[in-house]
């Protein structure tokens, strides 16, 4: 109950003021957080694991990693517990109880993978241990469903934000794990290919008017599940940002600045993928295109903390990009896609009292400072 209502009063317009409160708020979650001992001492309870993942869904609104990483584990280990990542011993529950497991144990899932991208932390969640299914198209999940345009039935926009989840747990181990620190330049490239078809292959199942980078960005404002869909785009673009980074910073921008890599070897596999030699446009393309969707920015403060980590790794990639290489005649470009950025958070803020949007302000002026300074320095 704590938890709910340090929501409900981070809300704008919640029924007691036209502005959050965010002394109540915290003063909510601090009592929230006293019966976390006890829900992680205690039999394991469905609902006390609810609780626990609101928790965390606050605290990565204001990005707090320690506490985000601590609540985490405890929600996954309860759902250890409960055995809701497994398909033993589910027939003891009626249909509506599968199905609140199972959006419960994938919304941990998520969190759990996003958590680790954001803050750089191992996943808690074991890909190994699940065999539960993803979401289905069934009656109980029409809620998270979109109607389509191309094909018959509906798009599961959480069966899909799911598989998603999975592929960037997968980026992290392959590529930023501490498994994966001393791995051979080939095997990096390698996998990068490989992740980097995975991505597409996931965009492509998408229904084409859903799919990020399509024209039909009005979903964003008319839809029930208007904000999932934009978390998803943004979530896209991030994941091609992680896969690519890795080459782009090394800058390679072709078979020959490859071949003069003083950690390549030539491996067949290490190029089976040649979107590879592409890594530093398709970094400053899924940036400019994360950077596009800020004018999609929610309005009140939980969804503006969890959303504004990505416009920020988006504008840190575009300007690292200028900084790295200001001699490029494409990066006029992407210093006036930071100019506008800055122009359009500037007028967007002017008054706010979001904590949330005057940080993304500041971190865009300061990007956006540094690549103006590597311009003129190479002039």
């Amino acid at each position: 109950m704590n938890a709910v209502l340090a929501v409900a009063y981070m809300l704008p317009d919640n029924g007691v003021s036209k502005q959050p409160d965010h002394q109540k708020s915290w003063l909510l979650l601090k009592n929230a957080l006293e019966a976390v001992n006890e829900l992680y001492l205690g039999p394991p309870d469905l609902r006390g694991l609810q609780a626990l993942l609101v928790m965390v869904v606050l605290f990565m609104a204001a990005s707090a990693a320690r506490p985000c990483n601590f609540l985490i584990s405890v929600a996954i280990h309860i759902s250890d517990q409960l055995g809701l990542g497994t398909t033993e011993g589910i027939s003891i529950f009626t249909d509506e109880e599968k199905q609140d497991r199972q959006i419960v144990f994938w919304l941990a899932y998520c969190l759990d993978r996003e958590i680790s991208f954001r803050f750089g932390e191992p996943p808690v969640q074991n890909d190994e241990a699940i065999s539960a299914a993803l979401p289905k198209d069934t009656p109980g999940f029409l809620v998270y469903s979109l109607p389509t345009n191309d094909q018959a039935g509906s798009f599961s926009v959480f069966a899909s934000a799911c598989k998603l989840a999975q592929i960037r747990g997968e980026i992290y181990q392959r590529l930023y794990s501490a498994s994966a620190a001393d791995r051979p330049f080939h095997q990096i490239l390698a996998a990068v290919g490989d992740l980097d078809g995975k991505l597409q292959a996931w965009k492509d199942s998408l229904p084409s008017e859903f799919q990020p980078e399509s024209p039909t960005h009005f979903h964003f404002r008319q839809t029930p599940m208007s904000i999932v869909l934009l978390h998803m785009h943004n979530t896209y673009h991030n994941c091609m940002i992680a896969i690519h980074s890795l080459i782009a910073a090394r800058g390679i921008n072709s078979a020959q600045d490859l071949s003069d890599h003083p950690g390549y070897t030539i491996n067949p596999d290490s190029l089976s993928n040649p979107r590879v030699l592409l890594s530093a446009s398709l970094t400053s393309k899924a940036a400019r295109a994360s950077i596009g969707l800020m004018k999609y920015l929610p309005k009140d403060d939980i969804s503006l903390g969890l959303t504004m980590y990505f416009p920020t790794v988006a504008l840190k990639t575009l300007a690292s990009s200028i900084v790295r290489n200001p001699r490029d005649t494409g990066q006029v470009y992407n210093m006036r896609i930071l100019d506008q950025a800055e122009a359009f958070l500037s007028s967007t803020s002017a008054g706010t009292t979001s904590e949330g949007m005057k940080r993304l302000v500041k971190n865009c002026a300061e990007f956006r400072s540094l690549a103006e300074r590597a311009m003129k320095e190479c002039v």
